[in-house]
């Protein structure tokens, strides 16, 4: 059998394949996986500062517009970089802080399931994400470099009851960054 790179229809042989390697090497059932019959790698970061967190309010273009979210994103394909590496870039590209990668503080990393792709094709609505989620406590310095870019505007500074009152109003994009901030949170970052 050889591969290709050619996308993978999940009706095929190839495509049931590499879901029954990767539930063998990771002791899940997996059924979804990108179009290249893989996992994405992603990073979510927490980015604290005077007990408070980091938080973006998601533009039009991104999927759940409107809503806040943790800075984050996917680790780029066609470029070598480590989960940390991704982190950093994303943090840049989000609030345009500056971080050096071996400062980031890995607080949990795993399979998250079902979680849909950045891009839905007519074969994947969804995936399966190994995510890294990493913390960082801000100096008074670098919370002063935080600014909006076009992936997220505004930028919003939130304390853990704040992130639960925007989660009760439907604020959050994904809820799974309330359940990584409280763990941050019982871990004492903020």
């Amino acid at each position: 059998m050889s591969w290709s790179n050619r996308p993978l229809n999940p009706n095929s042989k190839r495509y049931k394949l590499a879901c029954f390697l990767s539930s063998l090497i990771t002791g899940h059932r997996i059924q979804h996986m990108n179009q290249w019959g893989g996992f994405n790698a992603a990073t979510i970061n927490v980015l604290v500062h005077n007990g408070k967190v980091l938080m973006g309010k998601r533009a039009s273009f991104l999927d759940r517009a409107g809503q806040y979210s943790l800075m984050g994103g996917y680790i780029e394909p066609d470029i070598v970089e480590s989960f940390a590496e991704g982190a950093a870039r994303e943090i840049i590209e989000e609030c345009h802080i500056a971080i050096d990668p071996d400062d980031l503080i890995l607080l949990a990393q795993g399979k998250a399931p079902k979680i849909y792709h950045r891009v839905k094709t007519k074969y994947h609505a969804e995936t399966h994400n190994i995510i890294a989620v990493f913390v960082y406590v801000l100096t008074d310095d670098e919370a002063a470099m935080a600014a909006p870019s076009n992936e997220m505007d505004p930028l919003v500074w939130l304390s853990i009851s704040d992130v639960v009152a925007y989660a009760k109003e439907s604020k959050l994009a994904f809820k799974e960054d309330l359940l990584i901030l409280k763990k941050a949170h019982a871990a004492g970052y903020f």
